[in-house]
C-alpha cells in the first residue's frame, strides 16, 4: 500500500459523541513513514475542556463515500493552528 500520504479537505470536526470539540475549516492528514497519522487544521472555535476528553474522533466529509472517522489520541492547539495524533481511520 501507500508509504506516505496526504489528504486534505474541508469542515472537519473532533468530536466527543455528538458534541464537537473544534471545529476545522480547512484541514490536512498525513499518513507517515513511521505508520503514524498526524493532523493539523486552521482552527475556527474549539473547546478546551471537550479536547481533553476521550474518546475523541476526527471526521470529515469524504466525498459522496460518507466521512472519515480517525481516533484521536492526543490534540494540541496553539493559537488558531490545531494538531492531533490519530490512529488509523475507521471503516
Amino acid at each position: 500500500m501507500f508509504h506516505t500520504i496526504t489528504v486534505r479537505g474541508v469542515r472537519g470536526q473532533i468530536v466527543l459523541g455528538a458534541r464537537t470539540a473544534a471545529a476545522l475549516p480547512t484541514w490536512r492528514v498525513q499518513k507517515t513513514l513511521t505508520g503514524g497519522w498526524i493532523l493539523a487544521g486552521d482552527l475556527e472555535r474549539a473547546d478546551p475542556f471537550l479536547c481533553r476528553q476521550r474518546p475523541l474522533y476526527f471526521a470529515a466529509p469524504r466525498g459522496n463515500q460518507g466521512h472519515w472517522y480517525f481516533p484521536v489520541t492526543a490534540v494540541s492547539i496553539d493559537g488558531k493552528i490545531l494538531r492531533a495524533d490519530l490512529r488509523p481511520p475507521e471503516q
